[in-house]
């Protein structure tokens, strides 16, 4: 009796700790790369959209009011912290619901696995999303937001209290791979609801300082702004940066990516492997030492002064003097070293030294130069007489 108690209470918190795993993984945060439909917001879509790689090929969305169109689907507000999703992808496609069932489909060139689907403006009265004519996959319904329910039983979801907003709606998971996702929505009456639908993704949290901005693969991220890439979670994907700082500023040196590499000016992430975080900030240039003095003897190799420490430029720091350096100097352009062996003299006289990044920044240090004569023996000349045979 005792054993079977005991082996009764083991399960008991066998199954507690696997309830409190799915709980913790449910309300981690996972990126989702949604549909592009590539068509302005209250338009009717007529081709174009993607995700990722792939194109939808055709789709099928009924004939009631809106149907067709695509509206901003506040997927991003609506969902909250529960998923990293890409803002310029927060649009869903109008579908009909009807009385009678419509059906509803979305087809893409290559295959998607594990799909999520994204619902919102769901119908006031209730309505069954049946995917049975899908064949196999599981059907979980991951998240509900706003008034009302969904609750999948086999392939149907079935939703109701809803208040039909941008706010109301539901995310469910398919379980397998689709080359096309199909449902017939049936409702109490003819009304719309709005979808989109994703993939796992990986996202790439970037966040751009003040003076100065950035583009990430064709969209401007601006000044002091934080925004959420996501690409597909495949592995390979990758993202190409170019920042530009304002007037006076450059790329701070601070800057920081988690996604691998350097950050630099035109910046190209490895594979993208896991979510990450890319930091730039934009600095005014500077060079270090500021100031250095050189001094010297004509005839005789100066001690070279100190390659510079370039910050917050943007790509190949060079160099250049203002005035021309004396006879017999030198300057480093890589390095910003002057050296040589000087063949003037020269009184103490400073020289600017600019360094300029290929991208941008510039800044400029100061090196002192005093060349000295060489010495001279004194008295310059002398004669000598004598005789043969005694000392001179």
């Amino acid at each position: 009796m005792i054993k079977k108690m005991f082996n009764g209470i083991k399960l008991f918190f066998t199954l507690t700790a696997i309830f409190f795993s799915v709980i913790t993984c449910a309300v981690a945060n996972t990126a989702i790369l949604l549909v592009d439909w590539d068509t302005a917001n209250g338009s009717t879509y007529t081709g174009g959209a993607t995700l990722g790689s792939r194109t939808i090929t055709s789709v099928t969305r009924g004939v009631h009011a809106n149907a067709g169109g695509i509206y901003v689907g506040n997927w991003v507000n609506m969902l909250g912290s529960s998923y990293d999703l890409d803002s310029d992808n927060d649009q869903g496609l109008a579908f009909a619901t009807t009385t009678s069932g419509q059906n509803v489909n979305v087809t893409f060139s290559s295959s998607v696995t594990n799909p999520y689907l994204f619902f919102n403006w769901v119908d006031n009265s209730a309505t069954t999303y049946d995917f049975s004519g899908m064949g196999s996959g599981i059907l979980t319904v991951l998240n509900s937001t706003g008034s009302g329910t969904a609750i999948n039983s086999g392939d149907k979801v079935d939703a109701s209290g809803y208040s039909n907003t941008a706010g109301d709606g539901f995310v469910v998971q398919l379980s397998g791979t689709f080359t096309s996702i199909s449902f017939n929505a049936q409702s109490g009456t003819n009304d719309t609801a709005h979808i989109s639908v994703g993939v796992l993704g990986y996202s790439i949290t970037t966040a751009i300082g003040s003076n100065g901005t950035a583009n990430v693969s064709g969209l401007t991220l601006s000044s002091g702004t934080t925004s959420k890439q996501v690409v597909e979670a495949t592995d390979g994907e990758t993202l190409n940066y170019s920042f530009t700082p304002a007037a006076g500023y450059g790329l701070a040196t601070s800057s920081t990516t988690t996604c691998g590499g350097t950050l630099t000016s035109s910046y190209t992430t490895p594979a993208i492997k896991s979510n990450c975080v890319i930091n730039a900030s934009f600095e005014v240039p500077a060079l270090s030492p500021t100031t250095q003095s050189v001094s010297g003897t004509v005839g005789s190799p100066i001690t070279a002064t100190t390659a510079y420490t370039a910050a917050n430029f943007s790509g190949t720091v060079s160099y250049g003097v203002s005035p021309a350096l004396p006879s017999g100097l030198s300057l480093d352009t890589s390095t910003g070293v002057v050296s040589g062996t000087p063949s003037t003299s020269l009184s103490s006289t400073a020289y600017t030294i600019t360094g300029t990044g290929s991208g941008s920044g510039t800044a400029t240090a100061t090196v002192t130069i005093a060349i000295g004569a060489a010495p001279a023996l004194s008295p310059t000349t002398q004669s000598v007489s004598g005789t043969v045979g005694s000392p001179i």
